[in-house]
């Protein structure tokens, strides 16, 4: 055998090697046999860095017939331009280790706000919002401010986003004399506040980081992870691997249909 391909013989074979122990230099884990081409050369593409793994029922928040109407402001509408949903797992609920979590949901292109609301486990609302709506179509996230009342560790709370059809911004509605129909698009969900176990105490301290989101999705701790990774998303928003991670955890709890909204500011 001749150097040359003795050389690319050896080389071929560390290669095997590599790629059946799971390593690759200097990249992510890699997806077993699935290749792109790119100008004729195959190219192994990379497995996303965030698995979220479901809580235990003991701890997974109440399961609901439904998240609600995913209806439109236009009835005579039904595309996803129109659509509304509510960026939670199948169960419609999820759990938090936050005092104060954030709310994903993506709002119908023409509505003019979303009345947020809170509720405890005694039916009390807990907090109610009215949160205005730029033109900018994609998923928004809605903050329970510090100032409001923190959710306390162990209770379940039910939250609404209701899409206001008929709103006007102008008119500084108070939350009370809002005025929606039963045919105004609606989304609803469940929260659990839980106490983080040790290592997840030891680490919520940290800066933002892939790291520390795929530690919450391994925990089962849905809201921190999708708030961790679009606080990613807008501190770097060039960064084509936060948009990656952020589709491939929607597409895994059964998101697809939403999973490549932008983020909207």
């Amino acid at each position: 055998m001749k150097p040359m391909i003795l050389r690319r013989a050896l080389a071929s074979a560390a290669l095997l090697v590599s790629l059946e122990l799971g390593g690759f230099p200097g990249s992510l884990p890699l997806v077993r046999g699935e290749v792109v081409s790119n100008n004729s050369t195959p190219i192994l593409l990379q497995a996303p860095a965030i698995e979220f793994v479901p809580p235990p029922e003991d701890e997974d928040p109440p399961d609901t017939a439904s998240g609600g109407t995913r209806g439109s402001c236009d009835s005579t509408n039904s595309g996803s331009a129109e659509a509304m949903a509510a960026l939670i797992p199948e169960t419609n609920g999820g759990l938090t280790l936050k005092s104060h979590p954030t709310f994903f949901i993506v709002p119908p292109a023409s509505a003019r706000g979303i009345l947020f609301t809170l509720r405890d486990e005694g039916d009390r609302i807990r907090y109610q919002k009215i949160v205005p709506l730029s033109e900018a179509q994609g998923a928004i996230g809605i903050d329970l401010p510090e100032s409001e009342a923190a959710l306390e560790i162990g209770k379940t709370y039910q939250w609404f986003a209701i899409a206001l059809c008929h709103y006007d911004p102008e008119g500084q509605q108070a939350e009370s004399e809002v005025i929606y129909t039963l045919n105004d698009p609606w989304v609803q969900g469940w929260v659990r506040r839980v106490e983080p176990n040790a290592a997840l105490s030891h680490q919520m301290e940290r800066e933002p980081s892939l790291e520390l989101a795929a530690l919450y999705a391994k925990n089962g701790i849905w809201f921190d992870t999708l708030a961790l990774l679009a606080e990613l998303r807008r501190q770097q928003p060039q960064n084509s691997a936060w948009a990656r991670e952020w589709t491939a955890l929607l597409n895994s709890v059964g998101l697809e249909a939403i999973a490549t909204q932008p983020l909207v500011e």
